[in-house]
C-alpha cells in the first residue's frame, strides 16, 4: 500500500535509473518503502550470480523512497551493504527500507533484501543528509518534523512486533542490551 502524496510517488515512480533497472514500487509510507525486481540473465556477473551492484541498487532504490518520502530533498553520505547469499535466476527479489531515525538534517536507515522465500539476500545501513529543499511543490505535513520514530518492518506490526512509536530491535531506545550501531550513537 502506497500512503504518500500522488506528486511524492509520481516522482520516485519516474526515477529513470529505477525504470531503467524495472524496479517497482509496490508500498510506501512515511519513513518506508518497498520495491520489487526479478533476477534476470542480464544482472548475472562472470562468476554466475546476480550482480552485487543490482542488489545494491535495489536496496538504495527503497533507501532513497524512504529517505524522500517526507518531503524534503534527502541525499546518501554513506551506505553499508553485507551480502548474505545469492539470488537465483528469476526470483523476484524484494527490497525494504525503513527509517531508524531522523533529525533535521539527518536521517539513518535500515535496508534488507529479499528473495521470493523471505531469505536474506543483503542487509545495509545508511545515512541521508536531509535538506530543507523540498522535493516537490507541496511536501507533506511533517516534513520538518525532527526526531520521529523508528518505522517497524510491515512483518513486525503483523507479528506483534514493535508498533508506531516503538523502538525495534537495535534501534536508538531499544533498551538495555540492545545492540549499538552507527545511528544509536545520535
Amino acid at each position: 500500500m502506497i500512503s504518500l502524496p500522488a506528486p511524492l510517488v509520481e516522482r520516485f515512480r519516474s526515477d529513470p535509473y529505477a525504470r531503467f533497472m524495472g524496479f517497482e514500487l509496490v508500498a510506501a509510507g512515511p519513513g518506508y518503502a518497498r520495491v520489487e525486481a526479478r533476477v534476470t540473465p542480464d544482472v548475472f556477473n562472470f562468476a554466475g550470480v546476480p550482480h552485487g551492484g543490482f542488489v545494491f541498487s535495489l536496496a538504495d532504490y527503497a533507501f532513497a523512497v524512504a529517505s524522500n518520502s517526507h518531503g524534503r530533498v534527502a541525499v546518501a553520505t554513506s551506505v553499508s551493504i553485507q551480502f548474505m547469499r545469492a539470488a537465483s535466476a528469476g526470483d523476484r527479489l524484494v527490497a525494504e527500507a525503513r527509517r531508524l531515525r531522523a533529525g533535521r538534517s539527518a536521517g539513518f536507515y535500515e535496508m534488507r533484501v529479499l528473495d521470493g522465500s523471505g531469505q536474506e539476500i543483503a542487509h545495509c545501513l545508511g545515512v541521508v543528509h536531509r535538506s530543507e529543499r523540498p522535493l516537490v511543490d507541496s511536501p507533506p505535513k511533517d516534513a520538518l518534523q525532527d526526531g520521529v520514530a523508528p518505522v517497524p518492518w510491515p512483518s513486525e506490526q503483523q507479528a506483534g512486533g514493535p508498533s508506531a512509536g516503538q523502538a525495534a530491535p537495535g534501534a536508538p531506545g531499544a533498551g538495555p542490551g540492545a545492540p549499538h550501531g552507527p545511528a544509536s550513537q545520535v
